[in-house]
């Protein structure tokens, strides 16, 4: 849901609005003349699953939640607007942490089938961060019972069971700290003060990986592997072959993974598979400065290009921070490029302001094109933008900011939460191939005429986002589930597609001349069930972000896959092998030196 303001970093200081929270205060007393004709809230559904609660107890409106305000956010993992509202609710969650009448709960509405499945919701809650109790509503019962039609909306429930405020669509923060501050002054003395039974999934996570019940014995070996890269939620994975002037010693091989959990950018020599570089101190935060220093939130999208004075970078996507920063590998330094810290844009056209003054949200990937040009998917506004070093400025290049999934030129074109995007050839002709998350589908824009073109999947109503399987074929007969990354090799003319929410490694073949190229499933399975790490030919994978294609000396050498949800960085060779990659050094963002010994980092068991 589009506007025109701004979101704030959740960590600004509460600001109280006398005039609003009177207004709101007089809102309250004329409600309450008509209360007793207003329905009840009903509770949450019985037989459905809750994250972050102590022994995976359920809430309920007459029992932990009874006669408190209650804040319930419907959202969804995938929804990059829901994504942004974590944020609202982790800034009123700060503001009113000293007033236990006040209760948070999530109740995740699910759009995808992946997202409904628990394992997958557990992934979410804990690679977000979120610090309140997740109601599963998979059947979507308590979202109906609520009339409510969208992600994200947020209600607020009185004491008395009832409604008192419900929003829709972001920028809502200032709106419900007002109410939240009215309706305490309201109900004072009326308000229970009681503790939630509140424990987050990533402590019981990290209190499970930490006992001795899961010892490495208990674990497959490329899953005791995997554990050891100590990677958390790695989303875009890069190889830089056959460069030379690299400022690493007896290499000119490198991969760069963002740790995007771990706020921070990983370079590892990819023949020693030793660590030789960590971009970030793991802190969530925003700070220009030396590697140790500097502090990213949610690191995504990464592209190689060498500076005016030979020096070699990375432009990278500091996706919660919405800002786009430069890595210099020489200097060792971090600077940012383009947006505003913390503040996410609703700016649909840019170009008036230099980049570094120019609000933008959530960028997922990037690509450098030369020239001081990069393209980058600016996912928050659903749209792809173009960033120009030389001229200082970064602007719209294809999309209405519209959420859909239709096809024409630059400024009437809608994308939905773009999140990976390469550059290929399709009949000759130079394409952005594009990873269209919430439409499930891979479309491209002809770099001749801007057009945007669609491929595989989705459907001819534009306007339909629900749109998803797994299925293999050509255009709308074929289905994808939310993919977020794609990768064109140059060597055999295929584009390779993480279809995250199936698991899966798919493949289009462009090397011959066709108005259509079907994607065909390549590596990984969208059956199983809590998909841990498998090596071998017929490899697990779980929910892969990043993938890319290795070239060294003219010959393919295998592809790199962030294996998101299993925490690992696996390479697959053209047999459809895969391997877990087992780097060394890399080290915990928690215990850097008292869990490494002679570079060998292992996680506490």
């Amino acid at each position: 849901m589009m506007g025109s303001s701004v979101q704030k970093l959740s960590t600004q200081a509460a600001s109280r609005d006398e005039a609003t929270v009177s207004r709101y205060k007089s809102m309250l007393e004329r409600l309450d003349s008509k209360i007793d004709k207003m329905p009840k809230v009903p509770d949450f559904p019985k037989g459905h699953e809750w994250l972050n609660t102590k022994d995976e107890k359920d809430l309920s409106l007459g029992r932990e939640l009874k006669n408190k305000l209650t804040v319930v956010d419907f959202w969804s993992s995938c929804c990059i607007n829901c994504i942004h509202v974590l944020a609202e609710m982790e800034h009123l969650e700060k503001t009113f942490k000293d007033r236990k009448e006040v209760a948070f709960v999530g109740c995740h509405s699910a759009k995808f089938d992946n997202e409904k499945d628990l394992y997958m919701l557990k992934q979410a809650v804990i690679r977000y961060d979120i610090q309140h109790p997740v109601f599963n509503d998979r059947d979507f019962i308590f979202w109906q019972s609520q009339d409510v039609n969208c992600w994200p909306t947020i209600i607020i429930i009185g004491p008395h069971q009832k409604v008192i405020l419900k929003v829709t669509g972001e920028d809502n923060q200032e709106t419900l700290e007002q109410m939240i501050h009215a309706a305490l002054e309201h109900f004072e003395g009326k308000l229970d003060k009681s503790d939630l039974p509140v424990v987050l999934e990533k402590d019981k996570y990290l209190a499970q990986t930490d006992s001795q019940s899961a010892k490495p014995e208990a674990l497959r070996e490329e899953q005791i592997r995997a554990l050891r890269q100590n990677l958390n939620n790695p989303g875009k994975v890069i190889a830089i072959v056959d460069t030379e002037g690299l400022p690493y010693p007896d290499t000119t091989d490198i991969i760069a993974i963002a740790d995007s959990s771990n706020n921070r950018f990983v370079i590892v020599d990819m023949n020693t598979n030793k660590c030789v570089d960590v971009i970030g101190n793991g802190k969530i935060g925003f700070k220009d400065g030396n590697f140790q220093e500097a502090e990213f939130h949610h690191t995504q999208g990464m592209t190689h290009f060498v500076n005016s004075k030979g020096e070699h970078c990375l432009m990278v996507c500091d996706t919660k921070n919405h800002c786009i920063r430069e890595v210099n590998l020489h200097q060792k330094t971090v600077k940012k490029v383009a947006g505003l810290p913390g503040v996410r844009g609703f700016d649909r056209e840019g170009g008036k302001k230099p980049a570094i003054e120019q609000m933008i949200a959530s960028p997922w990937d990037i690509l450098h094109l030369g020239d001081g040009q990069f393209i980058y998917a600016n996912a928050g506004t659903h749209q792809i933008w173009m960033l120009d070093t030389e001229k200082d400025r970064c602007y719209r290049y294809s999309g209405s900011a519209a959420e859909g999934n239709y096809n024409a030129g630059p400024t009437d074109s809608q994308w939905a939460q773009p999140s990976g995007i390469t550059l290929g050839l399709w009949n000759g002709n130079p394409y952005y191939f594009i990873a269209d998350s919430e439409s499930s589908c891979i479309r491209a824009i002809n770099l001749k005429t801007k057009e945007a073109v669609g491929i595989v999947g989705g459907d001819s109503n534009y306007r339909n986002l629900f749109a998803f399987g797994d299925v293999d074929g050509f255009g709308f007969k074929a289905r994808l589930q939310h993919p977020i990354g794609v990768n064109y090799c140059s060597l055999n003319n295929q584009l390779y597609v993480a279809d995250t929410y199936n698991h899966k490694i798919k493949v289009m073949d462009f090397s011959q001349e066709a108005k259509n190229v079907p994607v065909i499933s390549w590596i990984g399975t969208s059956t199983e069930k809590n998909p841990r790490v498998v090596d071998g030919k017929k490899p697990i994978l779980n929910e892969p972000n990043g993938l890319w294609t290795v070239v060294k000396g003219g010959e393919f050498k295998g592809i790199l896959v962030a294996d998101t949800g299993n925490n690992c960085i696996r390479m697959a060779t053209l047999d459809g092998e895969v391997k877990t990659l087992e780097f060394k050094g890399i080290p915990d963002v928690r215990e850097t030196i008292q869990n490494c010994d002679n570079g060998v980092c292992v996680p506490n068991f």
